[in-house]
């Protein structure tokens, strides 16, 4: 229901927009088949519930909105993240895109 906008926007094929429940559940995604699955290369897990070790993740469910380099699977990500009250729980949105530090 919540990926099908998300699939109409006009992003890149590396940019990626993710919606994450406040456990760490992928709720939408822009790609679902993206070439950067979510697994944070500090983890030994590979699948997509790793989302929650992400400290854009973290920083977003405790309030917080910001931008923040991140390392998932070798590639260095900026990732600008925001909080937003769904029903009675916060969730995270998530905008990725490759950074190469500069």
């Amino acid at each position: 229901m919540l990926t099908k906008p998300l699939k109409g926007l006009k992003l890149s094929e590396k940019e990626r927009i993710v919606y994450v429940g406040q456990l760490g559940q992928k709720i939408a995604d822009s790609d679902e088949e993206s070439s950067f699955p979510l697994s944070p290369s500090n983890t030994n897990n590979t699948s997509n519930e790793s989302i929650d070790s992400l400290r854009s993740f973290k920083n977003a469910i405790n309030g917080q909105s910001g931008t923040i380099a991140e390392i998932i699977n070798g590639t260095n990500m900026l990732i600008s993240y925001h909080p937003v009250k769904a029903f009675a729980n916060v969730w995270a949105i998530l905008f990725m895109q490759p950074y190469n530090g500069t």
